[in-house]
């Protein structure tokens, strides 16, 4: 499989060379303006991971998924993050929430390191709850907010949440989810997000 995958990659790579040369031999395009046709050949599916196979996380498009190989590979990035430790038992099913419903998996953990305040408030104890989601079971001495029988039951149902209202409804930036996920009374969810976002990724990069 992996041989077929990386010859199906050389055959778009030598494709979009050819025509990247057919299009600069129309036009006489500078080296610059060959780069900048590569790049947006490149990015025309802007719903998929990176396709050299490199870790991404981009905060304008969340539903580009991380291209983290394995849930194993995942286990073991949140393991080497300061403070995300507490997430690693649940490596599984954030590695298939993000393939199931992709949604990047560093903004999945870095929005509920944030929101549940590293699994230590309240409501994440008591609900099972590490993204402030509010509904139906609501949760005894927190009837304002959702409860789940574990974590692993709140990271399945957040993320097809985030899928389906968020960004099946056109917003994949932080910002615009940030708009409708929390209003305007919280200034600090988007670098809260992406602080916590950000050291799981460089970690997975590594």
């Amino acid at each position: 499989i992996k041989e077929k995958v990386e010859a199906k990659d050389q055959e778009i790579k030598k494709e979009t060379e050819d025509l990247i040369k057919e299009i600069a031999q129309k036009s006489k395009m500078t080296v610059q303006d060959k780069q900048s046709t590569r790049q947006i050949i490149a990015s025309t599916d802007d719903n998929s991971s990176t396709s050299n196979g490199e870790v991404a996380l981009d905060w304008n498009n969340l539903s580009k998924t991380s291209n983290i190989a394995s849930a194993d590979k995942l286990s073991k990035a949140i393991n080497k993050t300061k403070n995300l430790k507490k997430w690693e038992p649940y490596a599984i099913e954030l590695y298939n929430a993000e393939k199931n419903n992709k949604v990047n998996v560093f903004f999945l953990v870095g929005l509920q390191a944030h929101e549940s305040g590293l699994m230590k408030s309240s409501v994440s104890k008591d609900c099972n709850n590490l993204g402030g989601v509010t509904g139906k079971p609501s949760c005894s001495g927190h009837s304002r907010f959702r409860k789940f029988d574990n974590k692993n039951s709140f990271i399945k149902y957040h993320a097809k949440l985030l899928k389906k209202s968020y960004i099946n409804q056109g917003r994949k930036s932080l910002s615009s989810i940030r708009k409708k996920y929390c209003g305007s009374g919280c200034g600090d969810w988007e670098s809260g997000t992406k602080k916590f976002g950000n050291q799981l990724y460089k970690q997975a990069k590594k």
